[in-house]
Order: C-alpha cells, then structure tokens, then sequence
C-alpha cells in the first residue's frame, strides 16, 4: 500500500495500478486540486484516520486517538 499525495509528478494511483500497486489518497492532501473535494476540516482529519486505523488493522488505537483529540479540543 501507497499512501499518496497530490503533489504531481509521473508517479499517481493511476500509473501504479497496471503494477497492481494499491494506494490510498488522503482527502485531504487533496483540497487544493479543487475537484469537488470536500473543505479540510477536523473531522475530515478524524475519518482520515480511522480510514488508516481500519487498513493498518489497528481501529482501537486509531479510535483511542481520535477520541483523545475531539476531547482536547472540546476544552478550547
């Protein structure tokens, strides 16, 4: 697995999937292409996440950390 980030260049999910490379692309390093990506938001990062959490196999340490953050941040 390939995380990738739309930063350009010859090398996309597309050019690796013939490889039979999977990736994953993070919403939210993809903002800024402005092809109806969702606005990056907290809860944007909270899903991404979990998403990675659920790939890595690891969910309850991805939902552990994500509860710890929405708990920081309901104290701001």
């Amino acid at each position: 697995m390939i995380l990738w980030h739309a930063s350009g260049g010859d090398v996309t999910p597309d050019t690796l999937a013939p490889f039979g490379i999977k990736t994953l692309i993070l919403t939210e390093s993809c903002v800024h292409l402005g092809k109806n990506r969702p606005l990056a938001t907290m809860d944007l990062l909270f899903e991404e996440v979990l998403r990675l959490g659920k790939i890595m196999q690891v969910e309850d340490q991805a939902q552990e950390l994500v509860e710890n953050w929405k708990a920081e941040l309901a104290v701001l």
